[in-house]
C-alpha cells in the first residue's frame, strides 16, 4: 500500500509521491521548480503592474539583473516580514527614471502578492471612496482594496495634479496601511528623496502622516544613470540577484 502524501504536499508533488514508479529528485525539484514559478506568474498577474516583455521573463525565470533598487527591497522586504521585530513597513523608493524601481517592485509583488496601482488610479478611486461615504458599504469596501492587500505599490508619487486631494488621499491610505502593522506599502518616486520629504514637511502633503512615516517607513535612494540607455540591455550580463 502507498504511503499517503502529506497534506500540505503541492498538487504537482502529490501526484508524483502518489506514483507506482518513485520520483528522483531530479523530477521533484524540476516540478517544484515550474510549482514556484506558475506562482510567481499569478501574483503578478493579479497585482495589475506592467512590464515589459524582456523584464517580465527575466523576473519569471528568476534572471533580474540586481540592481540597486532590486537590492533595496529585497533588504527591506526581508526586514519587513521577520519575526518577531519586524522593520518598517513602507518603503518609499525614490530616483530618476530607468532605474529599476518597477522591476524591482515587481519582484515583490511576486514573492508577496499583493496590488500594484499609479498615484492616477488611487486618487480617482480615493473621489469615489468620498463620494460613496454616506453608504457605508460601498465607501467600506473602497477602503478594503487599499488597506486588505498584505502588500500595496503605489507608483508615481509627485505627478498628482490635484495637491489637495493629494494630501487628504496620502493621509487616509497610511492610516488604512499602518493600522495593519503586518500590511506592507512600497511607494514609487521620481523626485529625489530631498524632495519627496520637502512635499511632507512644507504642507503639500500632510505634516502629520510624515510624522507617522518617520516611525514606520523607510528610504531607498537610488543614484545613477538610467538602465534604459541603448548601450545597457546588450552590455549587462543575465544572472540570478544573490
Amino acid at each position: 500500500m502507498a504511503e499517503r502524501a502529506p497534506t500540505t504536499m503541492r498538487p504537482e508533488l502529490r501526484a508524483i509521491f502518489e506514483r507506482a514508479e518513485p520520483a528522483d529528485e531530479q523530477d521533484l525539484a524540476a516540478l517544484e521548480q515550474r510549482s514556484q514559478r506558475e506562482a510567481r506568474r499569478e501574483r503578478l498577474a493579479r497585482s495589475g503592474i506592467r512590464l515589459r516583455p524582456d523584464d517580465r521573463k527575466a523576473l519569471m525565470n528568476d534572471e533580474l539583473y540586481p540592481t540597486q533598487a532590486l537590492r533595496d527591497v529585497k533588504r527591506w522586504l526581508a526586514a519587513a516580514t521577520r519575526t518577531p521585530n519586524p522593520g518598517p513597513n513602507f518603503l518609499f523608493v525614490t530616483g530618476g527614471t530607468g532605474l529599476g524601481k518597477t522591476v524591482a517592485a515587481a519582484w515583490a509583488l511576486t514573492r508577496q502578492g499583493g496590488r500594484f496601482v499609479t498615484m492616477e488610479t488611487f486618487l480617482l478611486d480615493y473621489a469615489r471612496y468620498l463620494r460613496d461615504v454616506s453608504r457605508d458599504r460601498a465607501a467600506e469596501l473602497e477602503r478594503e482594496r487599499y488597506a486588505a492587500p498584505g502588500l500595496l505599490v503605489l507608483d508615481e508619487l509627485g505627478t498628482e495634479a490635484d495637491a489637495v486631494l493629494a494630501r487628504t488621499a496620502l493621509s487616509w491610505l497610511v492610516d488604512a496601511r499602518c493600522a495593519r502593522r503586518r500590511h506592507l506599502t512600497i511607494v514609487l518616486s521620481n523626485l529625489a528623496e530631498a524632495d519627496v520629504v520637502a512635499r511632507f514637511t512644507a504642507g503639500i502633503y500632510d505634516p502629520r502622516t510624515w510624522d507617522r512615516l518617520r516611525r514606520d517607513g523607510a528610504f531607498a535612494k537610488l543614484d545613477g544613470e538610467s538602465l534604459r540607455r541603448p548601450d545597457y540591455d546588450a552590455a549587462a550580463p543575465r544572472r540570478s540577484a544573490p
